[in-house]
């Protein structure tokens, strides 16, 4: 059973409305360079965010004469 209504390919001239070189394609690759150049943007800034404590309290820790070991200072940070 033959349901296409073509019933000859030759002179088709787009197959594909979403295909190569389409406004569809350009505005996909857009979308998705945004979207991943924003997810690094928020990554970034969320580390920034978190490192925030553990360096304050490895800062209170030097001033204090104390040395803190790295796990010691996730603790701290956590605690304090």
């Amino acid at each position: 059973m033959n349901t296409s209504p073509i019933d000859e390919w030759e002179g088709a001239s787009s197959l594909i409305p979403w295909g190569a070189e389409s406004f569809g394609m350009w505005l996909f690759l857009v979308i998705a360079v945004v979207a991943f150049v924003a997810m690094l943007v928020r990554a970034v800034q969320h580390e920034n965010e978190a490192m925030v404590h553990v360096v304050q309290a490895a800062q209170t820790a030097e001033g204090n004469g104390e040395v803190l070991e790295p796990k010691a200072a996730v603790v701290a940070a956590a605690t304090g």
